[in-house]
């Protein structure tokens, strides 16, 4: 088996031990966006270069993530975040429903205004 497949099959085994965010959409998961990269790496493998001590470098840091070796090493007793908000409460505003209440993922008023006023020319063919 070449050094090229051997790299793959790795990476896909580490992506699969990713942990999922359940408050998060598919495509705001750090591992939907690692496989997709994987999937890059599989059509050309030579798209990251073609160093084997720099893709071997990048597999031990995102697998040292993954098991959460740094938090091991320095652990830590902090209960709120910067806003003074519990875990529970970050994780809420973080995901979707919390993202949607704040604004984002939506057209603001000033560009639902601006669209309105100026509309692109293939609006006028629907009208």
């Amino acid at each position: 088996m070449s050094r090229q497949a051997t790299q793959f099959k790795q990476f896909l085994r580490l992506v699969a031990r990713w942990p999922k965010d359940p408050l998060k959409s598919e495509d705001r998961q750090l591992a939907f966006h690692l496989d997709q990269q994987i999937q890059r790496f599989k059509k050309d493998p030579t798209v990251f270069g073609d160093d084997a001590a720099v893709c071997d470098k990048r597999y031990a840091a995102l697998e040292r993530i993954v098991n959460n070796d740094v938090f091991r090493q320095y652990p830590h007793n902090y209960t709120s975040g910067c806003f003074g908000l519990n875990l529970e409460k970050c994780k809420a505003i973080n995901g979707e429903s919390g993202r949607q209440t704040l604004g984002f993922g939506r057209e603001s008023r000033w560009k639902a205004l601006w669209n309105k006023l100026f509309p692109k020319p293939a609006d006028y063919k629907g009208k």
